[in-house]
This record gives C-alpha cells, structure tokens and sequence, in this order.
C-alpha cells in the first residue's frame, strides 16, 4: 500500500465524546493507517500480484489469500483542531485471522496488539487493556483493518459507507482509493471517515 488518511470529527462535537476520542487516539493513529501508509517495498506487496486492482472484489480476493505479512508505515491523523497532520512511523505486522500488531518507532515508540476480543497498548512502561466487548460502539474502527486484510466485505459493508476507486480515477500512480464512512452515528463521533490509498 502506499498511503491512506483518516479524518477526524468535525470541532463542534460534544464534551460527552471527550473521553472516548482521547481513549481511543491511540487507536486512531494507528490501527486505521492515518495519512501516508505503506510504501511499495511492504511485504503484503510482494505476496500479491503486480498487476493494478481493478475492484473491490479483487482488492479483498488478494488480502484473503495472504497468510499474513508485515509492512513498514508512513502516517498522519489529520483533525480539525490541528493546523498540521500528526505524523508517525513503524511497523505493521497482520496474522489471520485477527492477530494485529502496530509498532510505532518515531517520534514516540507505542505498541497496540489487537485480537478478537482486546486491545493491548504499551507505551512509556505501561500497558492498558481495553475489552472490545465493553466498547461496541468503537469496534468496527478496532477491527476495520482486520476485516479489510482478512477480506471481509460483509463485515465492512455492514459498518462503513464504501466507495472503492482504481486506475486513473484513484491519482497520478493509477492505484486504488478505499473509501469508508460510518454508519453508525456513535462511531462518526469519533471518525468522519477513513481513506486507504494503495498499488497492488
């Protein structure tokens, strides 16, 4: 993949999300590729053909039939309150069907492990745990990733709103666009949406 963005709510939003936004930054900066994502050299790209993807079925058929990979990231959360994207890098590392491990290396080293049921964050000698099942209302921006790289188009169209964009129409590189905005009025509290650009 070569970039993506994530935008988040508009300023006018409501204290009562407060806690959930600052909750769930972490998340928001990393889980959803917020920005500029992985370059060409990933692995995800040396598994999966060469060739342009020219739909969305294609796109999901590739993801499906990796066995995992792990691809290096470039990205920005982008939100109304900031004159600038915050920018990270790192790592990401996906194993079927719901291992997801995102290590950030600059400019402040964080890990988040998603599986089924938890989110594990670790960052400055301290980790916290956050239980899914107490947190519906955020899941599917938890297990966005994980139901795009295990290709899981149901799961995704029940969440998001999707617009799915290849060859000259997605930019300069004639890639693909993905485009996803949520349903579910809790969860566009806390994401106007999330954009995933790549080749291959």
């Amino acid at each position: 993949m070569s970039a993506s963005s994530v935008d988040g709510p508009p300023a006018r939003r409501r204290q009562g999300h407060a806690f959930l936004r600052r909750r769930f930054s972490g998340l928001l900066a990393g889980l959803v590729f917020l920005g500029t994502g992985f370059p060409p050299a990933s692995l995800a790209a040396e598994q999966t053909s060469p060739q342009a993807v020219q739909t969305l079925e294609g796109l999901l058929a590739g993801f499906a039939s990796m066995q995992g990979f792990e691809a290096r990231f470039v990205e920005e959360k982008t939100l109304s309150l900031l004159a600038i994207p915050l920018r990270s890098e790192g790592r990401l590392y996906f194993a079927p069907p719901s291992s997801l491990l995102r290590d950030v290396v600059s400019p402040t080293p964080q890990k988040i492990f998603v599986n089924a049921s938890q989110v594990r964050l670790l960052a400055g000698g301290r980790e916290e745990v956050i239980d899914l099942a107490a947190r519906a209302e955020v899941r599917p921006l938890v297990e966005s990733l994980i139901w795009l790289f295990t290709g899981d188009r149901a799961a995704l169209e029940e969440a998001f709103r999707i617009e799915f964009v290849s060859g000259a129409g997605a930019g300069a590189d004639a890639g693909w666009i993905l485009r996803l905005r949520p349903k579910d009025a809790s969860l566009s509290q806390l994401l106007a949406r999330l954009v995933i650009r790549g080749d291959r």
